[in-house]
């Protein structure tokens, strides 16, 4: 942010020209903001998928307020020696500090404050780095190959994310999250996803934000009620061929003259099962413990995993587990 300050504030301030000292200063202010967010916002949408949509606002008032307070506790730093003094001057600084996270927190609560759900690539941001550096050579060197290879990163940073958003609309999958004590599994198909999961996950909390919304960023998805190729009949998902058994607590076996053929089963909340007996009836090699599950149970159900031949995936070790439709 400071590198870009430094590259870029004195171009964006000769942009406007006022004779008035406070639009003047405020103009400004507006071109440091301007200024930091261009070598940040690949790194700022690439980490924590948003914009801030209203910081040249919040800036007009964060930015002089947080000088400040800097130069108001370099100076309690002086007077500290002194009790009276530096009780003073710390509650003006408090004040100063309760003043500006206040403002900045009603900002942030206003819902055109951020542009959520934003996801680039590694790769994309880096060609978008170079974009950036390329078209800034132009600007100040004033070479046309500048702006000619910074047009054309510029392009493929669309394409790229053009493709991806093609790839997304496509795709179809399950994903078995690694919530500890929670059950979280989503049915993707398309931008849209059907969750099926404990309905504490539902509400926008710490669980939610922390386990399961980085992969629906990733995955562009939005909940739906319905989807069209994904059925979902007595625990058991089915797509394009392919079916998921859920098994929980609440799962009865039932008696069959034949096995059922099963591509991956699902074990969660802890069901009094074991491997060796659905072995006996379903014709399944992969096998999936969730995190809501103890412990115990889950090295319990790998013994016999092993011992039958039968792959297995633990999200409480190894991750979410994802399967392609």
């Amino acid at each position: 942010a400071v590198l870009s300050i430094v590259i870029f504030q004195k171009y964006i301030n000769r942009w406007l020209y006022f004779q008035n000292p406070i639009i003047k200063k405020i103009w400004s202010l507006n071109a440091v903001s301007l200024a930091a967010q261009i070598l940040t916002l690949p790194i700022v949408v690439y980490h924590f998928h948003q914009f801030p949509n209203l910081f040249l606002i919040t800036n007009i008032v964060a930015v002089p307020l947080s000088g400040l307070i800097l130069y108001a506790e370099l100076f309690l730093l002086v007077v500290s020696i002194n009790t009276t003094i530096a009780t003073f001057i710390g509650n003006i600084v408090s004040w100063f500090i309760q003043l500006m996270n206040s403002f900045i927190e009603r900002a942030d609560s206003l819902p055109f404050a951020v542009w959520p759900s934003l996801q680039i690539s590694i790769t994309q941001a880096g060609v978008l780095y170079i974009s950036i550096l390329a078209i800034t050579w132009y600007l100040i060197k004033k070479q046309q190959k500048g702006f000619i290879v910074g047009v054309c990163f510029l392009l493929l940073f669309f394409g790229l994310r053009t493709t991806d958003i093609i790839q997304k609309n496509q795709q179809q999958k399950l994903v078995v999250y690694n919530v500890p004590n929670h059950t979280a599994i989503d049915i993707i198909e398309g931008r849209n996803y059907y969750f099926i999961g404990d309905s504490t996950l539902v509400e926008d909390g710490f669980l939610r934000n922390f386990h399961i919304k980085p992969s629906r960023v990733l995955h562009r998805i939005t909940p739906t009620d319905t989807l069209q190729n994904f059925s979902l009949v007595h625990n058991i998902i089915s797509c394009n061929g392919k079916n998921v058994l859920i098994i929980d607590e609440a799962f009865a076996i039932p008696a069959l003259q034949q096995k059922i053929d099963i591509d991956v089963i699902v074990l969660t909340k802890n069901p009094k099962i074991y491997l060796n007996r659905l072995s006996t009836i379903f014709n399944c090699k992969q096998y999936v413990f969730d995190s809501s599950n103890p412990f115990w149970k889950i090295a319990y159900w790998k013994k016999d995993a092993d011992s039958l031949h039968l792959q297995h995936h633990s999200t409480a070790t190894q991750g979410a587990f994802v399967m392609n439709f």
